[in-house]
């Protein structure tokens, strides 16, 4: 991914968010979605990464992960977790998210 790759980083509470954005906004372009629709709305732009949450209130990690990978197969996708649901990281990295982060977010 070159500096000037487009990351979203979708759903998850605010702090996470944050903490994403912060840690990696000084090389990438970073934007981030609340709903499904924002994350969809940026499925043509030249996305190099989606970060999203499997259990935000906001966004369905699983569903967008679906719906993304059926128009853009080849955007790789970290999903973010809480560590006490095993079955849904499985799950997601069978449906195409390369890998997962547990919460708390550490920014270094």
């Amino acid at each position: 991914m070159v500096s000037n790759s487009l990351i979203l980083v979708a759903g998850g509470d605010a702090a996470d968010r944050e903490t994403i954005l912060q840690a990696l906004n000084d090389e990438f372009h970073v934007v981030s979605a609340q709903t499904i629709e924002d994350a969809l709305a940026h499925a043509e732009d030249s996305v190099g990464l989606v970060i999203c949450d499997l259990e935000s209130t906001q966004i369905h990690g699983m569903e967008l992960v679906q719906l993304w990978k059926a128009r853009q197969p080849e955007t790789p996708f970290v999903a973010l977790t809480n560590g006490s649901d095993v079955g849904s990281a499985v799950a997601a990295m069978k449906n195409g998210v390369a890998d997962c982060l547990v919460r708390p977010i550490d920014q270094d």
